[in-house]
């Protein structure tokens, strides 16, 4: 039993340290970025517009964070990301209804 909780707190570990790599950030990136270009291609939907924003906005969130709390890794390739999500959201600010 002891082993078990052990291997599911590494696996937890191993899952929370690897959520911020430069790949993780792009695909998480490019999945918003393809929803916001449904979105833009369509007829607003108020309610989609409101959900994207705020995922846009807990994406760079997070990426600020995970910044600030590993200040001793490299992660200048975030920057662009937090960049690009503060671009897309200010443009979904401005199709608000």
């Amino acid at each position: 039993m002891k082993y078990k909780l052990m291997f599911l707190f590494l696996l937890l570990l191993m899952g929370c340290t690897s959520s911020y790599d430069g790949i993780s950030v792009a695909k998480r990136y490019d999945k918003l970025d393809g929803r916001f270009d449904k979105l833009t291609d369509d007829k607003i939907d108020e309610k989609e517009r409101r959900e994207l924003e705020k995922d846009f906005l807990d994406f760079s969130k997070g990426m600020r964070e995970y910044k600030i709390e590993n200040p001793k890794e490299d992660t200048s390739y975030i920057n662009e990301y937090i960049k690009k999500s503060r671009i897309k959201i200010e443009y979904l600010k401005d199709l608000k209804d």
